[in-house]
């Protein structure tokens, strides 16, 4: 990995990153990723020629989370209540379907300066799939953040081949950042407690208006600050780095989109330390810390949990 490999926009692009320098690398499934260009998702799905430049791009980092972790690419949704073929379904969509590990993964790309979003109503499913009385074990939860640098999407890539798009991100990913449900309820909460102070960092965003689904947001800001300092910025989403394991690496060289190697990046794992213990609270008290969670798919919903 470059020492100036620019990953975020600053006077210093490494205060606080150095440790990525000498990181121990990431080890991952598959050293060998396809991007499915024109071929089947596990025979499940096949991308269209229509499909959006957001959707295309989508793939990409599906792809790559897929052959880092293994699992199913885009599997059956997952029933978050009643079974696959019950009238009122409600169901999940995870990117990765890791039914080795028990994880279901989401994969989020975002451009410089751009935040993540995570709607509440997706947020809302993967709580409640938390708390089904009749699943004792149920999956992990983890979303995996990309930023690359690829600006101007539809303007620069629309007219072009595929092809072009994917070596483009082959070349400029600069970070992922891995994050359990924890953490993404915590950013959650933040946003809901700051969302009128103007006068702390802006580190996550709240939307409550009516034009769009409401959704809490990782700012660029958040995002730069997790990956330098993870234990801090923990703190001041209101968490203990104590029940976290925080782990710094790097995407080793030699690791193939389509062939074309995938320039190394740096890499940050977040993990609960204990799950079970963690989960046994949240079963308990999960309604009472997040009930406009709750609130947004309870119709459905209610007799199940």
């Amino acid at each position: 990995m470059e020492k100036r490999l620019r990953f975020i926009r600053s006077p210093n692009p490494f205060a606080g990153l150095d440790d990525y320098l000498i990181a121990d690398e990431f080890r991952i499934k598959n050293n060998q990723i396809e991007y499915p260009i024109q071929l089947a998702l596990d025979g499940f799905r096949i991308i269209p020629a229509e499909e959006g430049m957001k959707g295309k791009l989508g793939y990409y980092f599906e792809s790559l989370s897929q052959g880092i972790y293994g699992g199913r690419l885009r599997g059956f949704p997952q029933p978050v209540n009643g079974s696959r073929h019950s009238r009122e379904v409600v169901t999940l969509e995870p990117d990765i379907v890791d039914d080795e590990k028990n994880y279901l993964r989401d994969s989020k790309a975002v451009s410089p300066g751009n935040c993540v979003k995570i709607e509440d109503v997706q947020l809302g499913k993967y709580v409640c799939l938390q708390l089904k009385k009749n699943i004792p074990n149920p999956s992990r939860i983890t979303f995996e953040i990309f930023r690359h640098g690829v600006r101007g999407l539809v303007k620069n890539f629309k007219h072009k081949p595929l092809e072009e798009l994917v070596n483009m991100l082959s070349t400029n990913t600069r970070f992922m950042i891995s994050l359990p449900l924890s953490v993404l309820l915590a950013v959650h909460n933040f946003g809901l407690i700051n969302r009128y102070d103007n006068n702390k960092p802006k580190y996550s965003y709240r939307y409550d208006g009516e034009k769009y689904r409401h959704y809490s947001s990782l700012s660029s800001h958040g995002l730069n600050a997790i990956l330098a300092y993870p234990e801090e910025t923990l703190v001041r989403y209101g968490l203990s780095p104590d029940n976290y394991n925080i782990l710094k690496l790097r995407l080793p060289k030699g690791i193939t989109m389509n062939r074309r190697e995938i320039r190394p990046f740096p890499v940050l794992l977040i993990r609960d330390k204990n799950h079970g213990e963690w989960l046994e609270q949240f079963r308990a008290r999960g309604r009472e810390l997040h009930p406009e969670i709750f609130e947004v798919i309870s119709n459905q919903l209610e007799e199940e949990i």
